[in-house]
């Protein structure tokens, strides 16, 4: 994949493109739940629509740069006034994860480089940026016009097609693959634009995604069904016995 491939030949603030990035909430709580064994997505995320993961400027042939100017910290109340949508398309998918926590990195990790674009030299341009972006490309809106629906599996070359087919430059999609299942789930779509915010074909088409086999675009997130504990009728005893206590304690 080219756009991960290092080269430290680089200044390292300087970047090429600008990689829209949006997930499909689904397949993200898959991939959280398989790498984090005790946690679990947050129940109240949208995971009805495509979401926000970021505008991250990429150097081509390499990754990066990332905070670029610690002297721009995060802060809150610069994006107050769209905090809503943000709650809405942005949105903290990995349960007690907190929301200001996600753009704080977001920002921090990638805003203070993009900020490099006056159209994105504050924290407020930037992330009303990506809502803009997310309103005008949003992926469910484009693999929708393909006829491609959640709850089916397609080749991957049909999903990138019809990403192209409705932005007329090539994006770049990344999948998630189950260790256990041994399935491939779509996993995010991104779509690239130059310093000027012109849409740009991406460098690279796909990441971790199989050419061979069907992709998953799931609709839920499975789970085993909750196992139910039987108790012992002296256990009943004992928790009667501390409720009794605890009145006089």
């Amino acid at each position: 994949d080219s756009f991960y491939r290092f080269n430290s030949s680089r200044p390292s603030n300087e970047f090429d493109v600008l990689l829209f990035t949006q997930n499909w909430p689904v397949s993200v709580c898959l991939s959280w739940e398989a790498k984090h064994k005790t946690s679990t997505c947050n129940p109240g995320a949208n995971v009805s629509s495509w979401t926000i993961h970021g505008i991250w400027p990429t150097k081509l042939g390499t990754g990066g740069p990332v905070f670029c100017e610690k002297s721009k910290p995060f802060n809150p109340d610069a994006i107050y006034s769209i905090q809503d949508q943000l709650e809405k398309q942005w949105s903290v998918i990995e349960k007690h994860e907190n929301r200001s926590m996600l753009w704080k990195r977001e920002w921090e990790k990638y805003g203070t480089c993009a900020a490099q674009i006056p159209e994105l030299s504050t924290e407020l341009t930037y992330f009303l940026e990506a809502l803009d972006w997310n309103s005008e490309y949003n992926v469910s809106t484009m693999l929708e016009a393909s006829n491609i629906i959640p709850g089916k599996s397609y080749n991957i070359s049909t999903i990138w097609s019809a990403v192209k087919k409705y932005t007329g430059k090539n994006p770049h999609l990344a999948c998630f693959n189950d260790p256990v299942s041994r399935s491939s789930y779509l996993l995010e779509v991104r779509i690239c634009f130059d310093k000027s915010l012109v849409l740009i074909d991406c460098d690279a088409k796909y990441r971790d995604c199989s050419l061979n086999t069907s992709v998953e675009y799931p609709v839920l997130v499975p789970h085993p069904p909750p196992t139910t504990t039987t108790v012992h009728p002296k256990q009943h005893l004992l928790i009667d016995l501390l409720k009794f206590l605890l009145l006089f304690a």
